[in-house]
């Protein structure tokens, strides 16, 4: 088990390595990523929509095109509690308050007014964007404990960005773990809140008894072998307690090597329980500065909450 001042430099002697767990699409992206010799990050081509500060100008201008995607939900107190966390996140961190920011407020949201999540579970994030996921969901309360998992470079940016956090102030509140007693162990220790695991290390989550998982847009961009080992992971968690899974990704997307990846070929079985099962309303395009100012994305996107059978 690796703690918060170590997780950065043990990471990082592995950023030349090719990441088995990458499928074509990371292959191709994680080629132009790269730090500095004191751990900065001075390159991270398509991990997102960027981490740039907005000028003066700009924010206003991103704001006001954001204002579609915030009517999508319920503008209740605890929207506006966890977007004024997203944002005090993002002044901290010195990066934007992205779309993709603004859109796990959003999936957050949704699930509350619905109804469909309490608080205080032990949530499994896999395939975050610059932690932004797993820092709202321990910040709100939705989760006591995030579990983390992403392919060797791009967690480094979960880490790093996450590593600001108030809530993680302490060298114990963060750990590395790359086994299931690790893991284990971590999930009992009240001290630590958010855990990090590396993609090639996806066979032990089992151990993590996370009870609410999320996977928004990475499943699309994963090679199938992947996607069937999270699944599994979860079923057998299945079997020992309820797990519910928010899953948002492209009904279909073709990588680089030409494989197709699609949402209806993910391992579902026919006994799931979905709650809902629609297109994501603010996942269907993305807004730039300039008209033609919103651009729908190359295919539907769909989002899904289940409960997964065993």
């Amino acid at each position: 088990m690796i703690f918060k001042a170590d997780i950065l430099p043990t990471l990082a002697k592995k950023i030349s390595h090719t990441d088995t767990a990458a499928s074509s699409h990371w292959n191709h992206f994680h080629k132009f990523f790269s730090i500095d010799e004191r751990l900065e990050i001075k390159n991270a081509v398509g991990f997102g929509d960027g981490r740039k500060p907005y000028s003066s100008i700009t924010k206003i201008l991103h704001y006001l095109l954001q204002r579609r995607y915030r009517k999508m939900v319920p503008n209740n107190s605890f929207f506006q509690k966890t977007y004024k966390n997203a944002k005090a996140n993002s002044l901290r961190n010195s990066s934007r308050f992205s779309l993709d920011t603004l859109r796990q407020v959003l999936t957050l949201t949704y699930l509350k007014a619905n109804g469909l999540i309490k608080n205080n579970n032990i949530s499994l994030v896999i395939g975050d964007g610059f932690a932004s996921m797993g820092s709202i969901l321990l910040q709100s309360g939705v989760a006591g404990k995030v579990i983390m998992i992403n392919l060797t470079k791009t967690l480094f940016v979960d880490v790093y960005y996450a590593m600001t956090l108030p809530e993680l102030e302490k060298n114990n509140s963060m750990v590395l773990v790359d086994n299931e007693n690790d893991l284990k162990m971590a999930v009992y220790d009240d001290n630590v809140k958010m855990i990090f695991v590396e993609a090639v290390n996806c066979n032990i989550l089992n151990a993590s008894e996370a009870n609410l998982v999320f996977n928004i847009v990475s499943m699309q961009e994963m090679d199938m072998k992947y996607i069937r080992i999270y699944f599994d992971q979860m079923r057998k968690i299945a079997k020992k307690k309820p797990v519910h899974f928010y899953c948002c990704n492209r009904e279909s997307k073709m990588l680089p090597d030409k494989t197709l990846v699609e949402f209806s070929s993910y391992p579902w079985k026919d006994q799931d329980k979905h709650y809902f099962d629609e297109l994501c309303p603010w996942h269907q395009d993305y807004y730039r500065l300039i008209p033609k100012f919103y651009v729908p994305y190359d295919g539907p996107i769909i989002h899904r909450f289940t409960k997964l059978s065993t």
